[in-house]
């Protein structure tokens, strides 16, 4: 499963969706994700709360261009499972476009 859902609204800008989530939201989803018992991977900018309860997962960091092209900071955060099966494998530049690519269909 990958999992890109609206980041933490203080990591971010100005953007801002239809449909936010609030802080409780994402407790909620980590909670979710961190009992799935599949693979997982997880996109987001660096934020305590999801290092916090992400902590036994792999994190792999990356600069993305975001909002109006700016250069930032994106985490990837890989479940054990994921990680242990070989689901995400870094080769290349860009983590982030092999997922989109279905890589590790």
């Amino acid at each position: 499963m990958y999992a890109d859902q609206p980041y933490i609204i203080e990591t971010r800008t100005k953007r801002h969706y239809k449909h936010e989530m609030t802080l409780d939201d994402h407790i909620e989803l980590l909670e979710v994700l961190n009992h799935h018992p599949g693979p997982v991977l997880l996109s987001g900018y660096d934020h305590e709360l999801y290092n916090n309860a992400l902590v036994n997962w792999h994190k792999e960091t990356m600069t993305v261009s975001a909002e109006a092209g700016a250069k930032r900071q994106e985490v990837l955060w890989i479940n054990p499972v994921a990680a242990e099966k070989g689901f995400f494998h870094r080769i290349g530049r860009d983590p982030m476009q092999q997922i989109n690519q279905g890589m590790w269909d």
